[in-house]
């Protein structure tokens, strides 16, 4: 068994890290309020969003394969034994956020 901490951004994941908790840390740095969205995560699905990620952030799609893509992995692995937990605050943002996760 495994524990995650299920992270909405990297400020917060600085300060888990500071304080040694225990378990592995994913950081969903997405913004899943603002553009394309869907049920059907296929392929198309993630070119297109980097795509919109990389216009309208700045972002490159290396950045988006490294800061994102790599934690989606992450969550992949989790397995029905592991315990997971979900950090995330009561606002519309990070809300969303959840949902994906």
């Amino acid at each position: 068994m495994i524990k995650y901490h299920i992270l909405n951004g990297d400020s917060l994941a600085d300060i888990f890290r500071n304080a040694d908790m225990d378990g592995e840390i994913i950081v969903i740095r997405e913004a899943f309020i603002e553009g394309p969205a869907t049920i059907d995560f296929s392929e198309t699905y993630w070119r297109n969003r980097a795509e919109f990620v990389t216009n309208s952030f700045g972002a490159t799609h290396e950045d988006y394969q490294q800061q994102f893509m790599s934690q989606l992995q992450l969550l992949d692995s989790i397995k029905e034994v592991d315990v997971v937990f979900l950090w995330f605050e009561d606002d519309l943002f990070c809300l969303v956020n959840m949902w994906f996760v």
